[in-house]
């Protein structure tokens, strides 16, 4: 009786390992379990799976892809920007890409690029529009051409009225204009759709010290960038000079 039972027992583990081995082979598998991890907010986690995924199927483009949007969001635009050609060569869609890689293209320095190569790009679906002719606004300011920039921010907010990144360079634009109210309304209006925009409330707290004086509301706002994202620069940067200033060495 104790052999047919041992046998059992065999088929069973053989069957387990078996299914395992399966399951490490199946890069879709692991591009799944990576998309929990990103919703979960573990990008390590995630980029280690993609990784293995791309170990199996370097050609996969959804995983270069994802791949991409990890290394842009921890600030590695070089990184992001090999990971978004790589996808683009492997035929994954490009109104999903194109908008990323031009923000890598940005941060990176490359305003003439982005123009050159996406100018005249256009894709018809509403997000993909809206980041693309915000990040060219963004280039044609930088290449000192404000009607140009006007033009393609206008085209984002006409896309997507409540876009984020587009509404944050309209309260630049106030600002400037020392319009510190209306500048400030726009950014409460950015931050009650999403109060984990730690952008804006960098620039909100840049609003309330430069344009209000309020600098007590200013550090607060600049805490809150740093809340919202323990790993936001900009807004330690802010937050620590503000300290210095009022002499808050401690």
């Amino acid at each position: 009786m104790k052999l047919p039972i041992t046998k059992a027992l065999l088929a069973a583990a053989a069957a387990v390992l078996l299914a395992t081995a399966c399951s490490r082979n199946d890069p879709q598998q692991n591009i799944a379990s990576a998309k929990e991890y990103l919703q979960k907010n573990d990008p390590k986690a995630a980029a280690i799976e993609i990784k293995n995924a791309l170990q199996i199927n370097p050609e996969l483009g959804e995983a270069r892809f994802l791949l991409g949007t990890i290394l842009l969001k921890g600030g590695d635009a070089a990184g992001a920007e090999i990971e978004f050609r790589k996808a683009l060569a492997t035929g994954h869609p490009a109104v999903l890409v194109v908008p990323e890689l031009a923000r890598s293209m940005l941060m990176l320095g490359q305003p003439k690029k982005v123009f050159d190569e996406f100018g005249n790009t256009q894709f018809d679906q509403p997000a993909a529009v809206a980041s693309l002719q915000t990040s060219l606004a963004i280039a044609y300011t930088a290449l000192g051409q404000p009607a140009r920039a006007e033009a393609a921010l206008a085209a984002a907010l006409q896309s997507d009225a409540n876009y984020a990144p587009a509404l944050l360079i309209r309260a630049h634009q106030k600002a400037a204009a020392r319009d510190s109210d209306g500048a400030l309304l726009t950014i409460e209006a950015v931050i009650a759709r999403n109060p984990a925009d730690a952008d804006a409330w960098r620039l909100k707290g840049d609003l309330l010290l430069y344009g209000k004086g309020k600098p007590d509301e200013a550090l607060a706002s600049y805490r809150k960038s740093i809340e919202v994202r323990p790993e936001y620069l900009p807004g330690h940067t802010a937050a620590v000079a503000m300290l210095i200033q009022q002499r808050k060495f401690d």
